[in-house]
């Protein structure tokens, strides 16, 4: 690939007329910088014959892309096809999802002439796909979720704003079938549309933070009071650092959406409408220059839908270093998404695991009251330090009768790729010290792409070069989508040397099981139909499974090893289907 940023701007019509002048100066900030627009309307838009005619002349242009946004659905006559006052498409009976989106399609039609290949939601869930491309076939591009506006969002906006979408991917993908949050498996699981974000995150800030705080969104740094008037260098440094992703996927998706609320006069969000409309000409500026200097592209949601499918197959998976640009410390969080799972890695806690959705149960995360998850659309993570801090994956080093752990260290990584062009992060050596004795050591992932991650822990040294140490694998799950506990009730625990297999279920008892030499170790948890597996790949001393109780609702599993100087525990994680 040509590590090309494809960078799409989305404006979207609002039904106020007064907010049609804001409309029309993005539009002509655009086009002045020679960039190419995505403009969507929505139902209660279309009612708007001044809206409606503007938006005919500028989809008359080469540089501009007319859809759809399911946005707001509360007018007549879309409220009473919605069989309620719901204002949003994602929480609707699925029979009144249907009639919505067909009189949307309808009157689209009506008044341009043509089905539009793009359409837009904060959330469109995997039913409402598989039923846009069944009827409307010509639509490639779809602005499918959230990236991480869960349950932060909600608190954050005083209990009300009700956008679960935590746990998917956070770029470019092929929604799968079953699910909107799930990457497709292969063909015959994916949908047919390209999947994007609303808006590219802060990817570190997105654990710590509300997510609309730091986003591709140029003004949202308003919001966050990220910004000294009109001047925001961290506006430039947001985009300088998705750039940098190109280097590690071959290519970055770049989407850009500025509601007309932003820049229109009495906006609750600017105290000066004139910073934040330079605030916002400024960044077209930057992104003309980055065009000018051959790394970035102007593109509509449809044209790089097609540029994705014809150069990104379907099941390939995608990375993200992202380093603290708001504060400027040394933090750094690595993520990696594909089929099988999305994982996050916290440099801050040593490379620690602090992330892990299984995709493989494939659950359907489709919202609405005839839905078992009605307004939850977050897909169920098995490890979230954030929502449910004790879940994770590090290792201990102990030696006589000490011990440390890496969560204490602060430290940097890199990407790379293996000879068979695997994806690879290699955290920096760290030293840790166990006793009298100092540890150096360094963790490097590499994920195998088949559900698989095998993780090394080497000692790269030791203050006394005889000594031996006994390096620990500790690996703590649960199952959720928000911070309070849920019941793990029924999964089950085993451990094998490969003749003799222990097993229990988990009740709540507080039970361990140990093994000399353990070669599997595993966690079947049937609420989100996953298996956990861990292997020692370098062989083990000892290994135990735990169960917790109400106070610590985790379940346990530990590797352990004694090694010496220049040797290694390596383990493989495996997510799976039972």
């Amino acid at each position: 690939m040509n590590k090309k940023m494809y960078i799409n701007i989305v404006h979207r019509t609002e039904v106020n007329l007064s907010q049609l002048e804001a409309l029309k100066f993005q539009q002509a900030e655009c086009q002045k910088n020679g960039l190419k627009t995505t403009l969507l309307i929505g139902y209660p838009s279309m009612l708007q014959p001044e809206i409606v005619d503007y938006v005919k002349a500028q989809g008359e242009r080469e540089d501009v892309e007319l859809g759809i946004s399911f946005h707001d659905i509360t007018c007549s006559p879309l409220s009473e096809l919605a069989g309620s006052n719901e204002r949003a498409l994602y929480l609707l009976y699925q029979e009144n999802k249907t009639r919505v989106v067909k009189a949307v399609f309808e009157k689209f039609k009506e008044l341009f002439g043509f089905i539009p290949h793009a359409v837009a939601d904060y959330i469109l869930d995997s039913f409402t796909l598989n039923y846009i491309k069944a009827e409307y076939p010509g639509v490639e591009a779809a602005i499918t979720n959230c990236f991480e506006e869960g349950v932060k969002m909600f608190q954050g906006n005083n209990h009300w704003w009700y956008l679960f979408n935590d746990g998917g991917p956070w770029g470019a993908y092929y929604p799968s079938r079953d699910g909107q949050l799930i990457p497709a498996r292969d063909s015959e699981d994916d949908i047919g549309i390209v999947g994007l974000p609303h808006l590219n995150r802060d990817m570190v800030l997105c654990l710590t933070s509300r997510d609309d705080y730091f986003a591709s969104h140029p003004l949202n740094v308003m919001r966050a009071k990220a910004n000294d008037g009109y001047r925001s260098p961290y506006m430039f440094h947001f985009v300088d650092q998705w750039l940098k992703q190109a280097e590690y996927n071959g290519f970055v998706y770049y989407n850009v959406f500025v509601s007309l609320q932003w820049i229109c006069e009495g906006s609750m969000f600017i105290d000066d409408i004139a910073e934040a409309r330079r605030m916002y000409a400024q960044s077209l500026a930057y992104y003309k220059k980055l065009i000018n200097d051959g790394v970035m592209e102007s593109v509509f949601m449809e044209e790089f839908a097609l540029w994705y499918r014809e150069n990104v197959p379907v099941g390939t998976p995608e990375v993200n270093l992202w380093d603290d640009i708001l504060c400027g410390s040394k933090r750094q969080t690595f993520w990696y998404v594909d089929p099988y799972f999305r994982m996050a890695i916290d440099m801050n806690l040593g490379g620690m695991i602090v992330d892990l959705r299984p995709y493989v149960g494939h659950l359907d995360r489709s919202m609405g009251p005839d839905s078992k998850n009605l307004w939850n659309g977050n897909y169920p993570f098995i490890m979230s330090w954030e929502h449910r801090p004790g879940s994770e994956q590090f290792c201990l080093v102990e030696y006589n009768g000490h011990r440390a752990d890496i969560k204490e260290q602060r430290v940097k990584g890199k990407h790379q790729r293996t000879e068979d062009n695997k994806h690879q992060l290699v955290v920096d050596p760290m030293e840790l010290e166990v006793g009298d004795l100092t540890v150096t050591l360094q963790s490097v992932f590499t994920f195998m792409e088949n559900g698989s991650v095998e993780i090394e822990r080497r000692i790269l040294k030791l203050s006394d070069p005889l000594a031996k140490v006994r390096v620990v694998e500790y690996h703590s799950g649960c199952q959720g989508t928000s911070e309070y506990p849920e019941d793990i009730t029924g999964t089950k625990l085993s451990i094998s040397d490969g003749t003799e297999t222990k097993e229990m279920d988990y009740v709540w008892k507080s039970r361990s099981i140990s093994m000399n030499q353990p070669v599997s170790l595993k966690a079947q948890i049937p609420q989100v139909d996953t298996l956990v597996e861990m292997k020692p790949v370098s062989g083990s001393d000892e290994g135990s499974i735990k169960e917790g109780h109400l106070f610590f609702p985790f379940y346990v599993m530990e590797i352990a090893r004694e090694i010496g100087e220049k040797e290694a525990l390596i383990t493989c994680l495996t997510i799976t289907k039972p």
